[in-house]
């Protein structure tokens, strides 16, 4: 076991009074290790791993977590660059989109946009590794996700509804 695996493991305790601190040592472990492999995808995707766990306890707090789901965007984003073919960069990617989408939606801003990029994430994830379910799931989280914002813009979901049972079938 690594050294982050033993923060990101105490994060996820719920006894643990100092889950973000740990996220945070988790993120600094990572860090200097992606300094020896600064063109490596594994120190990218654990990091975007740990600032999209930073940004979730961040939302379910009321907490902004804007700039921790754009910290972990862009840590996917650098193991995409890196490893093109890894489809957990994409799912990685879908659902901190998806999550930034429902952040706009509760602050009454426009969700549209980072929808979109978590639809574009799931059918990249899928596009690599076509026998994976993680990509078809995330792409019927996103097309649910799209019926219900349209529904509730009172527009037919009924398209997106259908997308959606369809991706979560292959999942």
């Amino acid at each position: 076991m690594c050294i982050r695996d033993s923060y990101a493991r105490r994060a996820a305790l719920a006894s643990n009074g100092d889950a973000d601190g740990d996220l945070r040592r988790a993120i600094e472990a990572l860090e200097k290790g992606r300094a020896l492999d600064p063109h490596g995808f594994v120190a990218a995707f654990y990091e975007g791993e740990a600032y999209a766990r930073l940004a979730d306890r961040a939302a379910a707090r009321g907490d902004d977590p804007a700039a921790d789901r754009a910290r972990a965007i862009a840590m996917y984003e650098r193991g995409v660059s890196a490893a093109p073919r890894m489809s957990l960069l994409y799912n990685g990617l879908s659902m901190v989109r998806l999550a930034q989408a429902a952040d706009a939606w509760q602050r009454e801003g426009d969700p549209d946009l980072p929808l979109a990029q978590a639809i574009t994430a799931a059918t990249q994830a899928i596009a690599v590794a076509p026998e994976q379910g993680f990509g078809y799931n995330n792409l019927g989280a996103a097309l649910s996700r799209l019926a219900d914002f349209q529904r509730l813009r009172r527009r037919d979901p009924r398209a997106a509804s259908a997308a959606a049972t369809a991706a979560f079938t292959l999942a």
